[in-house]
């Protein structure tokens, strides 16, 4: 049977490219416009997460797994704290539900895409994009300024050559019995409880120069109060402070002999530049002696006293010379909540340690993790906010078990399930522990298998010589 072609009636209809159906058409359209993607996620979190990082780039060949559908997959595997199968059942899942044929089983595409279609860079822009729309819908923490804290932490990864070249384990642990371990210092937002950002390096470079060396300092802008533990109180990153306008407010360094006269607990002193051969190395000496010569400084000290503990004595240096000495304390105890920020991350979350073969891919989960944490920072500020709860006592758990739960159920920003998810996650409190006072033991007694003190494949070899060993009696 011969077409005609209405517009060269010399030409056969079955020559050149067929017409398109518009069933064809509508289902490349719902491939072109879904293309699997797990839509919980995206309904929630889609408007904070910016396009054009997850938008196709120029020549990237059409794959059933693009770059969209991969983030929010891993951010599912993320959340759950799953395995690369149960990230790909999740998208199958999505695929299956808008009517799109089956990838493969194979976790292969799934492991390959997330090497291959992101970077970590590409992830720390998104953490910083999302980072910063939740710190703009936060309050001031403390008179109307924005309250900063910083602290260093440590998480481990697979024993395999590339990660223990680039991050070695601790130089106490043998070789082959330890984890290599990449340390990760970050900035905490105190109103919002977000991770604004961070840096990672080696365990062989310290805390302040991770900091200061890597313009982590940089983020703390002019009004701000920068909280911290006696790790980096030092004059350079003091000096820096104050030259950007900002406060610090930390523990005072144990190597600094201070003496209060008699009945004063509160006092003003003035710390003098050290000598240039006393800087950091990663500092020029012209960038040393820009510092100003001298600075004031502010003392205060207070006994901490816990029932069942000695009181304890601790000095705080602050640059904040007019402010009460009560209100100081005060905030300054509130640099805990940063400590339990990187408990969520790392306890909750499951970033304590990393799965992964490769340095970049161990960037790359770290990364994912921060993103999912300031993501359920901002669904218990959402939570705090419409129902005027505290957001320090919203449990954070909770929530996280919460938006697993609501998995299946359409709940985007603004609808009436979304109001609901939130009234709960509000009424999901935690009850106030002042003082609280756990002894850190184990009850439930571990297995009485012995510590690993040699290679694994040196035991294993151990194991298989001794059983192919004639036994006595058994010739």
């Amino acid at each position: 049977m011969k077409r005609v072609n209405s517009y060269l009636p010399g030409f056969s209809g079955l020559v050149g490219r067929a017409r398109k159906r518009t069933l064809n058409q509508y289902r490349r359209n719902v491939e072109n416009a879904n293309a699997g993607k797990p839509n919980r996620l995206r309904g929630w979190f889609g408007h904070l997460v910016p396009s054009k990082v997850l938008a196709k780039r120029p020549g990237e060949r059409k794959r059933g797994m693009d770059r969209e559908c991969l983030f929010w997959g891993f951010l599912g595997q993320v959340l759950r704290g799953g395995s690369c199968r149960d990230a790909l059942q999740e998208i199958q899942a999505a695929r299956a539900a808008d009517g799109l044929p089956a990838l493969s089983s194979s976790t292969s595409s799934y492991c390959t895409a997330r090497q291959k279609k992101f970077t970590s860079e590409d992830l720390k822009r998104i953490h910083r994009e999302v980072s910063d729309s939740l710190a703009a819908e936060a309050d001031p923490a403390w008179e109307g300024r924005r309250v900063l804290s910083v602290d260093g932490t440590g998480v481990s990864m697979d024993d395999t050559p590339d990660n223990q070249k680039e991050f070695p384990q601790p130089s106490e642990q043998k070789k082959g019995c330890g984890y290599p371990v990449m340390q990760v210092v970050g900035l905490h937002d105190l109103s919002s409880g977000a991770m604004l950002d961070y840096e990672e390096s080696p365990l062989n470079v310290g805390e302040s120069a991770l900091f200061h060396g890597l313009d982590l300092i940089g983020q703390v802008g002019g009004g701000d109060i920068l909280l911290f533990d006696r790790a980096y109180c030092s004059y350079l990153n003091t000096a820096t402070l104050l030259g950007r306008g900002a406060h610090a407010l930390g523990r005072l360094h144990a190597s600094r002999k201070i003496s209060f006269p008699k009945g004063c607990e509160d006092r003003i002193t003035t710390w003098e530049r050290p000598a240039s051969s006393q800087r950091p190395l990663y500092m020029e000496l012209d960038e040393w002696r820009a510092l100003p010569k001298s600075i004031r400084v502010r003392y205060i000290r207070r006994k901490i006293e816990t029932p069942g503990h000695r009181p304890e004595e601790i000095v705080v240096m602050t640059t904040l010379l007019d402010a009460p000495a009560e209100a100081i304390l005060d905030l300054f105890l509130r640099r805990w909540n940063m400590e339990v920020s990187l408990r969520d991350l790392k306890t909750t979350l499951g970033a304590d340690h990393l799965r992964a073969k490769t340095p970049e891919m161990a960037r790359k989960i770290f990364a994912m993790h921060m993103i999912a944490h300031n993501l359920i920072r901002w669904t218990l500020l959402q939570a705090s906010t419409d129902h005027r709860a505290p957001l320090d006592r919203l449990s954070f758990k909770g929530t996280v078990d919460l938006l697993e739960n609501w998995r299946d159920i359409p709940c985007d920003p603004g609808r009436e399930n979304w109001e609901r998810l939130l009234e709960l996650a509000a009424k999901d409190k935690i009850p106030k522990r002042q003082n609280r006072i756990e002894p850190r033991v184990l009850k439930r007694r571990p297995k009485t298998f012995p510590k690993m003190t040699r290679p694994r494949q040196e035991l294993r070899n151990r194991i298989l010589t001794s059983k192919s060993t004639p036994q006595r009696g058994l010739n």
